[in-house]
């Protein structure tokens, strides 16, 4: 079945001059979280999923040294669920970490309106832009939070 689904994002992906994104540039995964979206997005019957170039960015979160991966929807269309990813909370994304061993463990998977790394304060460092209700404020004001990212599941939540 995650063969078939790794399959079938490959294929949601499209060719290399139709579309530059590519399921298959990134480890197993990363794949699989982009299959569980293909496969939401067909059983809701959302149409063809498509992916956005920056749907899936490479990056150093922890400051190990090693290739580690966010996975945001933001951007992914599933034209007949516009909003089958993101909402009033936000877009899902998955921060994935590579370790020691080489395994990929998904640390967070919520949604959250951005983020934005914050190298001034040293490796690991993101600011979340998250809901408004996870902040004392109201609703008009941005609900801001810095996480220090390491190695195990985190939240920018209360």
């Amino acid at each position: 079945m995650a063969w078939c689904a790794i399959a079938f994002v490959a294929l949601a992906s499209g060719s290399a001059s139709a579309r530059p994104f590519k399921a298959t540039d990134y480890p197993i995964a990363v794949r699989k979280v982009l299959s569980e979206a293909v496969i939401a997005c067909r059983q809701a019957e959302g149409g063809k999923l498509e992916f956005a170039v920056d749907t899936v960015r490479k990056l150093d979160l922890n400051g190990d040294g090693r290739i580690d991966y966010v996975v945001h929807f933001r951007k992914v269309t599933c034209p007949e669920m516009r909003h089958i990813f993101c909402g009033t909370g936000g877009c899902e994304t998955h921060f994935m970490v590579t370790m020691p061993n080489g395994n990929i463990r998904d640390l967070f998977n919520e949604a959250i309106h951005n983020y934005r790394m914050l190298p001034r304060k040293g490796p690991g460092w993101v600011r979340f832009s998250v809901h408004h209700s996870d902040c004392d404020g109201g609703p008009t004001k941005e609900c801001l939070r810095e996480v220090r990212i390491g190695n195990k599941r985190f939240t920018p939540r209360k």
